[in-house]
């Protein structure tokens, strides 16, 4: 059986000089290197492979300015400016790790020099806004819930509110910026508020909070389809909870909310109540893009924004899918690579309103 012997556990004499050839007692020639092609040898006696050139493409001109684009610490970009002779414009090349040649931007008027041209819009609700300008858009998702209550803080005192006393001892009173509830202290005996609401959305979430001052004291909650009515939420607020989100779902619209401070709770003041709907609120620009080699090639995606803002970008085979790519990142430059698998796809850069002010 042949004998196996580990050979050469270090370069560190390099390549050797043919008078050493053969020199097997010498520690050098255990160190050592007949030849050393196209390889440099590391001070601790590693070999590595040493850079070389590729020929990538030819092009038209008399000159060309190249500098790199670096995406990682080891990764980078090669990005080749030049006017075109034939073409008689300018063009750039962009060549990525490994020495391929990248295609042509596949969207157009993607860097917004001729405006909202060739770019879809998609906005919700009608008060977010897409401004485009020469050479930028701007994502501006509106901020904040619809608010379904009227005076809500009582600046107005009782307007929009039914009061609701169970026995003539039971008070209600109203100044600007509150109202006090006092039942008659027999059990049961009630003192409060009521107000029927309209929602745009009747099924999806929408939240009450009620702010006061409580004491040891609470108010129940009550969210139904009349005055009293528990359909929807049956609950209490008290000095722990006061001023916090509770969610419900009202299934109908108009739907009533009732706050009432009930004996044995001796009183309650209210200063503010507050029913928000729940909405989606975005803003978006989306383009298609056709594919014009190979559908298995790898693609590159670079997005950059002037705000360090949170944005969305989706990549998928229909307009705001996100079945082949789906990036959330808040990068001045946000960059990725991606392989389509279809002839065409969806490029879509959304801005959601429940996570940034505005977005460029």
């Amino acid at each position: 059986m042949a004998k196996l012997q580990r050979k050469n556990l270090s370069f560190q004499a390099g390549e050797l000089s043919p008078r050493f050839f053969g020199r097997s007692d010498t520690e050098i020639y255990a160190k050592g290197l007949a030849v050393a092609e196209n390889v440099y040898i590391d001070k601790r006696g590693g070999a590595f492979k040493r850079g070389g050139l590729e020929h990538v493409a030819q092009i038209d001109a008399n000159n060309a300015r190249v500098f790199t684009l670096q995406t990682s610490r080891v990764q980078y970009y090669t990005v080749v400016v030049f006017y075109d002779l034939i073409l008689g414009k300018g063009q750039m090349l962009i060549v990525a790790p490994g020495a391929s040649l990248l295609g042509s931007n596949l969207l157009l008027n993607g860097n917004f020099s001729s405006g909202e041209l060739n770019w879809n819009s998609a906005i919700e609700p009608i008060s977010s806004q897409v401004l485009f300008n020469i050479g930028e858009v701007t994502l501006r998702p509106e901020q904040g819930e619809p608010q379904l209550v009227d005076n809500g803080n009582f600046q107005q005192q009782d307007l929009e509110w039914t009061v609701r006393e169970s026995h003539a001892q039971s008070q209600v009173t109203f100044t600007v910026g509150s109202c006090t509830m006092i039942p008659r202290t027999t059990n049961g005996e009630y003192a409060g508020i009521a107000q029927e609401l309209t929602t745009a959305t009747p099924g999806d979430l929408h939240s009450i909070a009620v702010t006061g001052e409580f004491g040891s004291n609470e108010v129940s909650v009550r969210i139904g389809n009349a005055e009293g009515d528990t359909t929807y939420f049956d609950g209490v607020v008290n000095g722990l909870n006061s001023g916090q989100a509770i969610e419900f779902t009202p299934a109908a619209s108009p739907f009533w909310i009732t706050v009432e401070c009930i004996f044995p709770n001796s009183n309650a003041v209210i200063s503010n109540i507050s029913v928000l709907e729940k909405i989606t609120k975005t803003a978006a620009i989306s383009q298609e893009a056709t594919v014009v080699a190979a559908i298995t090639d790898t693609h590159l995606v670079i997005i950059g924004q002037a705000s360090v803002q949170r944005i969305h970008v989706l990549i998928g085979t229909t307009d705001g899918a996100s079945d082949i790519l789906a990036i959330d990142s808040s990068d001045h430059e946000i960059i990725a690579t991606f392989v389509p698998n279809n002839a065409t796809y969806w490029v879509t850069v959304l801005a959601d309103g429940d996570e940034i002010v505005e977005a460029k």
